[in-house]
This record gives structure tokens, C-alpha cells and sequence, in this order.
């Protein structure tokens, strides 16, 4: 993950965190194109996709993302906090 991406994850991890969520940073060896953090807040799941402001998903993302969806998951692809807020804080 380069800077961007990095900071952007971050920032939304710790937000996620201040709003009570259970963060856990996913890294799967053997498993390319798994998103990058997972959370979790009173039965609500979320995989989070960091990437940079116009940074594209890579073949084994769109992938792994498809894979998650048609199991019923919610796959966010964040560029921003603003990608995540809505999700992370219902109204």
C-alpha cells in the first residue's frame, strides 16, 4: 500500500475505532486482492478497499470484492473518510 492509501486507511481506522467498531487490519498471505481492513459493530461487517484519489482496483480485487458481494457482504472501495461515514455511522 503506498502513502495515499496508507493515510487514508488510517485516518478512516481510527474514526472507526472512535465511533466503537472493531478494526482489524486483514493481511492474508496466499490470498491477493483481499481488502484491506475488516470491522465490525453490533452485527454490522465491513471490508474497506483503500485507495488513493483515482487509483483503479486490481483484477484480483474486483475479484475477491465480487466474491464478497454475491455473498451478501458490504465491500466499500474508500478514496476518503467521506467513503465510510455513511456506513460507519447509520442513521
Amino acid at each position: 500500500m503506498t502513502g495515499p492509501e496508507r493515510k487514508i486507511q488510517l485516518e478512516c481506522e481510527q474514526r472507526l475505532r472512535a465511533l466503537g467498531w472493531f478494526v482489524l487490519r486483514l493481511v492474508l498471505p496466499g490470498r491477493r486482492g483481499f481488502p484491506d481492513t475488516f470491522a465490525m459493530k453490533n452485527g454490522s461487517v465491513l471490508f474497506i478497499e483503500f485507495k488513493q484519489p483515482g487509483g483503479e482496483l486490481s483484477p484480483q480485487q474486483e475479484q475477491v470484492i465480487e466474491m464478497l458481494l454475491r455473498a451478501g457482504a458490504v465491500v466499500l472501495v474508500a478514496e476518503s473518510w467521506g467513503d465510510v461515514e455513511p456506513y460507519a455511522t447509520p442513521s
